[in-house]
C-alpha cells in the first residue's frame, strides 16, 4: 500500500548525500520557489530546503490533475509544453536520484529536455543525487 511506502521512506534515515543535495538546495533558493522531484522524497526535500514540492502523497490524492501533470513532464519532450508548467508553478530545481534517474530514463522525455536544452543547468552531482535548475 501507498501509506506503507511512505511511511517507511519517511522513516529511512537521510544519506549524508542527500542531505548534502538538499542543503546546496537550500543555500541558493528563495523562498516560493518549487522543487520538482518524486512524491516518495517529498517530505524530506521540504523539510531540509523549507520549499515546497511539485508534488507529495497528499497533494497527488487531492488533485489528480497534479499527478497527470508529473506524468506529463517527465515524458515530454517538448520544451514549451515544460516551461509552462514550470513557470506556471514556480518550479526552480530537479531533484533528481537513482531511483528517479531510472524512471526518468524509462520516459525519455524530460531526461531529454535537461540535457539538451539550454533552459536546464546541472548545478549539483554527488554520489547518485543530481540537482537541475531550470533557468527559464
Amino acid at each position: 500500500s501507498t501509506l506503507f511506502y511512505v511511511t517507511k521512506i519517511i522513516r529511512s534515515e537521510p544519506t549524508p548525500e542527500f542531505i548534502d543535495a538538499m542543503q546546496f538546495i537550500a543555500k541558493q533558493s528563495q523562498p516560493g520557489e518549487v522543487v520538482f522531484t518524486t512524491s516518495e522524497h517529498a517530505y524530506l526535500v521540504a523539510y531540509y530546503t523549507k520549499l515546497e514540492t511539485f508534488i507529495n502523497p497528499v497533494r497527488a490524492e487531492r488533485e489528480p490533475s497534479r499527478l497527470v501533470l508529473f506524468e506529463n513532464i517527465t515524458a515530454s519532450r517538448t520544451l514549451e509544453y515544460t516551461q509552462s508548467v514550470f513557470t506556471q508553478h514556480r518550479v526552480r530545481y530537479i531533484f533528481i536520484d537513482q531511483s528517479f534517474a531510472d524512471y526518468l530514463d524509462g520516459k525519455n522525455g524530460l531526461i531529454f529536455l535537461l540535457e539538451t536544452s539550454p533552459s536546464f543547468a546541472k548545478i549539483y552531482e554527488n554520489n547518485g543525487f543530481t540537482v537541475w535548475m531550470y533557468t527559464g
